[in-house]
């Protein structure tokens, strides 16, 4: 479990990295823009970006801080090398 000031501390990082909240059923709510993630004492309230405006959410969901079980960076693409290889 994840607490309130382990979470407030990613969002505010700085620069902001987006990040994946993956819970204990193995739902992962992507959170791309600091200001679509709400920290309360119990839960986070997710904002999912609206397609013509991404950092404006057009629904939410509520995860407990209870089921919040990794904090995970996106996967990093991989670069080509200097041959065109990855």
């Amino acid at each position: 479990m994840f607490s309130t000031d382990q979470i407030r501390s990613r969002v505010r990082e700085m620069p902001f990295r987006p990040f994946q909240v993956v819970t204990t059923a193995g739902d992962i709510h992507e959170v791309r823009h600091p200001e679509l993630i709400m920290v309360g004492v119990g839960d986070v309230v997710i904002g999912i970006p609206s397609p013509n405006n991404p950092n404006a959410y057009e629904r939410l969901t509520r995860v407990s801080l209870f089921h919040i079980v990794e904090l995970r960076d996106f996967p990093v693409e991989s670069t080509a090398t200097q041959n065109g290889t990855a």
